[in-house]
């Protein structure tokens, strides 16, 4: 009984039509423009439909006794009526994906989803639905239908709702006409009030806010006008619309302009001048030859959707069928759908620059364009946030990508936050980054030929993570090549070069092959090896001394002898018959440093045996002085003694030059 009671107070406005004019707000003009005849594709629904537009029959409701109403969409984009009840209404589901063919249409199958809807119903960025009801707003499940919670507010006339795309608030029309608002469910406290009260008293069917918010319309059928109130719940005016609005709609994409879905089977279009609402309007005839019309939503593809009393096949078949007609394109949707973002994980590497995708995002819009958004991306890495690059192709999917140097490895949460620019709309998405640890370089550096206690650097190495790496996160081994193993220190500048060096004693003279191994905490090693030639001084101090004309590496040498004055000539000249060959000052000799010594063997020589690998020094000339020798170090080279040696000057001591110290 409520359903007939409802539908027979929707029917009297057609008593108001000769009221129109002298109930218009003073000031507001109406210029009917006559339209060009354009029979509507297929005709369903309408036959006639200004250029540039399609119709297309989206569905049917084959019920006896029900009637369409309100216009809304599920969570997964099916389009939802309902059955236009004060209350207690359930929703028709019309599938986006599964369709049957009548009468040469394709109709979107549907199927019952039991609800507690009034007539009105409006999407909300919660994504939730909400219904204008006798009791109040009620909350609804966008997948369900179901209730959610207790109706909430004042009582309502069960028919305009919208949702406020700056607030998020639920304006409805109330049971007396008055414009009132409740929080949407998840608002803490939840806040209601009156809205505007232009309206008190008169008979108003569907609300829209424009897309900025700045203006809420509304199809009052007191004086069949399409009545323009401010956000701050003053009148703006009153547009004559020559015919009874019901739903109204947006056209967003130039040129913009206003419809109304009528209850005498036409929609009106209103263009204001330079799309300021504060100015007259022009009026003219959207659509014509349709039934009965009735509530109209736009859903994110920029289709508007609309019930009707009636069904026009596209092979011309006509019903009684209650219908819901899609009528595109660029019809803008009364609040901005949640876009949906998604995070990566991605990997880097320290020190390197990355540049890559970071997440991905899904704009219901199926106009959309990347140009419409920006991204902040936040590394995770406590460096500022950067801004993204948004591509993709109209209606997404959409990507972000970025560019980062990570100056150390690890894990990192990176969160992505995407803006849309022309609306309060945006999402948030958690990626990770996984960053692997640079490469490390390392060259050999040891030194070679070395004393037998080895003391200096082993290797040097670079971090490809430069100039970020940190001194403390390596560690190096230096394996001497002696079966002795030993930690090595690392040296250098934070981000490097470093040095790695180290000390040993070797137990004797010879060829080692040293092997530095270096590590980073974050598990990249680098490892380098090289010879060192470990040579030793005369046994007990001192040194042996050959000429400078027979000292180069792979020369003979005699280091000790009777014939050694014969043995190493010199650049200085002939050297005193006396020296055989052993400087005995200083203990260890240095290049430049003069020597001395006595007499043949009066300093006694060293016994054997002798170091495989010795230091000698290199003298240009030798002479003598009393009783003393004395000469000059130009070098100090490296001699690979020969057996036979004794420290009787008449065994020899022979070698040949294999290095050079200094």
């Amino acid at each position: 009984m409520l359903h007939t009671t409802f539908r027979r107070q929707r029917r009297v406005g057609a008593r108001w039509k000769a009221l129109a004019v002298s109930l218009a707000t003073a000031g507001a003009a109406m210029a009917v423009l006559v339209p060009t005849p354009v029979l509507a594709t297929g005709s369903e629904g309408f036959t006639f439909l200004q250029g540039g537009f399609t119709q297309t029959l989206w569905g049917t409701f084959p019920v006896a006794g029900i009637s369409l109403g309100g216009v809304a969409f599920a969570t997964n984009g099916d389009v939802l009526a309902d059955h236009c009840n004060f209350s207690g209404s359930a929703l028709t589901d019309y599938s986006q994906t599964s369709t049957t063919s009548v009468n040469g249409s394709t109709l979107h199958n549907h199927s019952e989803l039991s609800s507690n809807a009034g007539c009105g119903l409006a999407n909300n960025t919660d994504g939730t639905l909400y219904s204008n009801t006798s009791l109040g707003v009620v909350n609804l499940n966008a997948s369900t239908g179901a209730q959610i919670g207790l109706p909430f507010g004042s009582a309502g006339n069960a028919l305009g709702i919208a949702s406020d795309p700056v607030t998020n608030n639920l304006v409805y029309v109330a049971s007396g006409g008055t414009m009132v608002f409740v929080g949407p469910a998840g608002q803490s406290p939840r806040l209601s009030g009156t809205f505007s009260s232009v309206t008190t008293g008169l008979t108003i069917d569907g609300i829209a806010f424009d897309p900025t918010g700045d203006f809420l319309f509304v199809s009052n059928r007191s004086d069949n006008s399409l009545t323009i109130i401010r956000r701050n719940g003053s009148l703006v005016q009153k547009v004559p619309a020559g015919h009874e609005p019901d739903g109204i709609a947006f056209h967003g994409v130039a040129p913009k302009f206003v419809v109304t879905n009528n209850t005498d089977a036409t929609m009106t279009r209103f263009d204001f001048p330079g799309n300021d609402f504060t100015m007259p309007a022009t009026v003219s005839s959207f659509a014509s030859g349709g039934f009965r019309g009735d509530l109209a939503q736009v859903g994110s593809d920029g289709c508007l959707y609309l019930t009707q009393d009636g069904t026009r096949f596209a092979n011309g078949t006509v019903t009684t069928d209650n219908s819901i007609v899609q009528i595109c394109g660029g019809f803008a949707p009364p609040l901005e759908q949640p876009i949906t973002a998604t995070g990566t994980t991605f990997t880097a590497t320290e020190g390197a620059n990355f540049t890559g995708t970071v997440a991905t995002f899904t704009d219901p819009d199926t106009n959309a364009t990347a140009a419409e958004y920006s991204a902040s991306i936040a590394w995770g890495d406590a460096t500022l946030a950067t801004a993204g690059t948004i591509a993709g192709p109209k209606g997404g999917p959409f990507t972000v990508s970025g560019s980062h140097i990570y100056a150390e490895e690890g894990s990192y949460k990176v969160v992505v936050t995407i803006t849309d620019i022309d609306a309060d709309n945006g999402a948030t998405a958690n990626s990770t980054a996984n960053v692997a640890d640079a490469a490390l370089t390392a060259s050999p550096a040891c030194l070679s030929p070395s004393p037998q206690s080895y003391n200096g650097p082993t290797a040097t190495f670079t971090d490809a993570a430069s100039p970020f790496g940190t001194l403390s996160d390596f560690t190096a081994t230096i394996d001497w090549g002696d079966v002795t193993v030993t930690a090595g220190t690392v040296t250098g500048p934070n981000g490097g070069p470093y040095t790695v060096s180290g000390s040993h004693t070797y137990a004797t003279t010879g060829t080692f092959i040293i092997t530095t191994t270096i590590k980073d905490v974050g598990g990249s090693r680098a490892v380098a090896s090289c010879n060192t030639l470990g040579f030793g001084f005369a046994p007990g101090g001192g040194s042996f001394v050959i000429g400078d004309q027979n000292a180069s590496v792979g020369d003979s040498v005699t280091f000790w002898g009777a014939q050694w004055a014969k043995d190493n000539p010199t650049s200085g000249g002939s050297a005193p018959k006396s020296f055989k060959g052993f400087a005995e000052n200083p203990t260890t000799p240095s290049c430049g440093v003069a020597w001395t010594t006595d007499p043949g063997n009066s300093t006694p020589p060293p016994d054997g045996p002798l170091p495989a690998f010795m230091a000698v020094i290199v003298t240009i000339s030798v002479g003598k002085d009393g009783s003393e020798i004395s000469g000059d170090t130009v070098h100090i080279v490296v001699v690979k003694t020969n057996p036979g040696y004794a420290s009787n000057p008449g065994h020899a001591g022979t070698g040949t030059v294999v290095a050079v110290v200094c």
